[in-house]
């Protein structure tokens, strides 16, 4: 059955209204995730249960980042996946790495505290954006591996008299999970695109506007002043640094934007892809995996970016 797909999610599905023999409501509700969405659905009940079973894991982890179903529309199987493909955040091996650290960080309430992981729920492994929870227990021993955390052994007691390995936060983790802080501090937002008028246009029009709704600033090179000692490579670099993320629109697909996502990608910055539509199938292959924000216009990629922003950003 349907409500079956999220039980494990500790949500609900069901199924209102006065519906129509073609069209059907249904609203999604978990309490732990502060869910509370609905949606129209084209065909029955069955053929949902049919074509979101492959994919309930998918549709949970953006609907617990904020993600909502748009109430104009009336969905089908492709429109479903397009919704789900669109929110869906395909986070760095970097990424998930340091999304352990900050679980246990969050676990813990001083430095050097030893104690049991407890596996997250579904809809926290959902939320994290770990295809499962094998997944999430690969990075947890890869943490291990790499010396971010430690493995120390917990006496047994009188009511529990089998040892248990416990878990801890190595200065290594502890200084890792330092950098991680320092970056979602920024409010500042690197600007990786081609300096063309056009462009341009869309950075006053589009760009730092979105920004500005969303409490962050721009950093853009051609706006900065680069002291005598140091090249425009020395100022990229620099900001890209001092950046929470990372927007790099490739319309025009410039040499110095591949550079630039790479060097944040390679620093396990946020990098939010975009494209003007008529430019995106020039896209270079190594980043043709990556979510883009495929835009027309300015209002367009305006609105677009403030949704991207509010669900992939402001965590």
């Amino acid at each position: 059955m349907l409500s079956e797909l999220f039980k494990p999610y500790k949500a609900s599905i069901t199924r209102y209204g006065n519906d129509s023999v073609a069209i059907a409501s249904f609203r999604i509700k978990c309490i732990d995730a502060n869910i509370d969405t609905s949606f129209s659905w084209q065909v029955d009940e069955r053929s949902l249960e049919y074509h979101l079973k492959p994919h309930v894991h998918g549709l949970m982890a953006v609907l617990s980042n904020g993600s909502v179903f748009d109430k104009s529309k009336v969905y089908n199987p492709q429109k479903l996946f397009d919704f789900i493909n669109e929110n869906y955040v395909k986070l760095t091996p970097d990424d998930k790495l340091s999304s352990i650290l900050e679980y246990m960080e969050a676990s813990t309430s001083y430095d050097g505290q030893t104690i049991i992981v407890k596996s997250p729920s579904e809809i926290k492994v959902a939320k994290m954006y770990f295809y499962n929870i094998q997944e999430w227990r690969f990075y947890l021993q890869s943490a291990v591996e790499q010396g971010y955390i430690e493995i120390k052994q917990i006496p047994g007691s009188i009511a529990e008299p089998k040892t248990q390995n416990g878990y801890r936060l190595t200065v290594k983790g502890l200084s890792r999970l330092i950098k991680i802080h320092e970056g979602k501090d920024s409010i500042t937002c690197f600007i990786a695109m081609a300096f063309t008028d056009d462009m341009f246009a869309i950075l006053d029009n589009s760009i730092k506007p979105a920004l500005g709704l969303c409490g962050f600033k721009s950093y853009v090179v051609s706006e900065t002043h680069v002291d005598s000692d140091k090249t425009i490579n020395d100022a990229i670099l620099a900001g890209i640094k001092k950046a929470r993320f990372t927007i790099a629109d490739f319309t025009y697909h410039r040499g110095g934007v591949y550079f630039e996502a790479g060097y944040a990608l390679g620093r396990g910055q946020k990098i939010i892809y975009s494209c003007r539509e008529d430019e995106i199938s020039k896209a270079h292959f190594d980043i043709r995996n990556y979510q883009h924000v495929v835009w027309k216009d300015s209002e367009d990629f305006k609105q677009k970016l403030i949704d991207k922003i509010e669900a992939f950003i402001k965590d």
